[in-house]
């Protein structure tokens, strides 16, 4: 099981055709001081940060919290993922405090990074890139017939939840219930990691990874072979969505 934690929602932080790249550069004036030869490959050319669509008008805060939780992940990290770790870690250790105001957190990454352009072989800008799968779901403030599984924080009274069933942590509320969702929503998000609660209201919700119970995973395909069951269509994730929504996953954890 899998705990969340909430915030915002982010327009687009970076456009699709534009990468960002650390640089060393002052921490109180925007430089714009990247250096072409430093880039990944020769089809990455650096811009402004005027270029970036949306840049000025997005709430830069929430990407800053991304970082954040970057910074504590990586610095951990053995692997080969960071170019520069000495610089990475120089630029996590500058962090603004989490109750900067949004053109202090813009003048810190505008000092810090270096956006590029990317493009074609051919020389053009337009094409597709893969990214993170972020299902978006129906969730309510308060549990209803429909919103009948909880999405929970991780716990502030200092319970363990290491080795905890889900079932277990679900029926004792181990953690804060920060929303409800139906409760096939929620094995979807599970799987996940993330994603987004759209509230009755039309407001949207980013719900980000935050801990995890460490029990070993159980796949609902696998659930259902061990009972004999398959269901109209197969073993495809839309075709557990329709099953469980038709008879109800009570118990399948």
């Amino acid at each position: 099981m899998k705990y969340f934690s909430y915030g915002g929602l982010l327009r687009g932080f970076m456009a699709g055709i534009c990468g960002i790249a650390l640089c060393s550069c002052d921490l109180t004036t925007p430089t714009h001081t990247g250096d072409d030869s430093v880039a990944p490959s020769s089809n990455m050319k650096r811009v402004s940060y005027s270029e970036l669509p949306g840049w000025e008008q997005d709430d830069v805060r929430y990407a800053l919290q991304a970082f954040r939780n970057s910074c504590k992940a990586k610095i951990q990290y053995k692997g080969r993922v960071i170019p520069d770790r000495e610089l990475f870690q120089e630029k996590c250790n500058m962090l603004p405090s989490a109750s900067a105001d949004t053109a202090t957190v813009r003048a810190w990454f505008e000092s810090n990074f270096q956006p590029y352009k990317i493009y074609n072989d051919n020389g053009t800008d337009k094409g597709t890139y893969t990214g993170y799968y972020s299902p978006v779901i129906p969730g309510c403030k308060t549990q209803t017939a429909e919103c009948n599984e909880p999405l929970m924080g991780i716990p502030t009274d200092g319970r363990n939840f290491k080795g905890v069933s889900k079932k277990e942590i679900v029926e004792n509320k181990i953690g804060r219930v920060l929303y409800w969702a139906n409760i096939v929503d929620v094995q979807n998000i599970q799987i996940q990691g993330s994603g987004m609660l759209k509230l009755p209201d039309g407001k949207l919700v980013k719900l980000n990874f935050a801990a995890v119970n460490d029990m070993p995973f159980k796949s609902i395909g696998e659930q259902l072979r061990n009972r004999g069951i398959k269901p109209e269509g197969g073993y495809s994730a839309d075709c557990h969505g329709r099953f469980y929504l038709h008879i109800g996953i009570t118990g399948l954890y």
